[in-house]
């Protein structure tokens, strides 16, 4: 028996003893619901157990078109091992910007080498969501200078020293 505790109710028992399939719809339900809980793509999942996201879809829906698909006990124990030293991100820090869409993108290779070794990152995805989380920010702070406007205030160098204690 394989059994895996994660967060708050979320709990996965796999029993090769048990009745039925071994890996049923609301394994994959719980795969997807954990996987969400951190913020991590399908294709981040299939990278820390060296599948495709594809394949992690396949395992949340808990089949393929040609029948039946589960991860192996090793891949689940990385899975159980991943999730229990990653942890859950805040639903503030989830990407909350709506639903993710696939975006064909030619971004200058050097440019992306250096944004990867800079920011530390790791993905292609992690970095342009970076950044555009970083434009968003800043862009909110320019309108907010903007809002609050600028004042005139008629001062000399000597008042401001003395303002200053000085």
């Amino acid at each position: 028996m394989v059994s895996m505790s994660y967060s708050k109710g979320a709990a996965l028992e796999l029993d090769a003893t048990r009745a039925g399939p071994l890996w049923t719809q609301e394994d994959g339900q719980w795969l997807r619901r954990e996987r969400l809980t951190r913020g991590l793509t399908q294709k981040e999942l299939g990278e820390v157990i060296g599948r495709t996201g594809g394949r992690i879809s396949e395992f949340e829906r808990g089949h393929t078109s040609s029948g039946p698909t589960a991860p192996s006990r090793t891949q689940l124990k990385t899975i159980k091992d991943f999730f229990a030293r990653t942890p859950v991100v805040a639903e503030s820090e989830k990407r909350s910007y709506g639903n993710k869409g696939r975006l064909t993108l030619e971004i200058d290779d050097r440019l992306m080498r250096e944004a990867l070794e800079v920011s530390g990152v790791g993905t292609k995805t992690g970095v342009i969501e970076e950044a555009l989380r970083e434009f968003i920010r800043s862009r909110r702070i320019e309108q907010l200078r903007r809002m609050i406007g600028t004042y005139e205030i008629d001062l000399t160098p000597e008042d401001l020293r003395r303002m200053r204690g000085k």
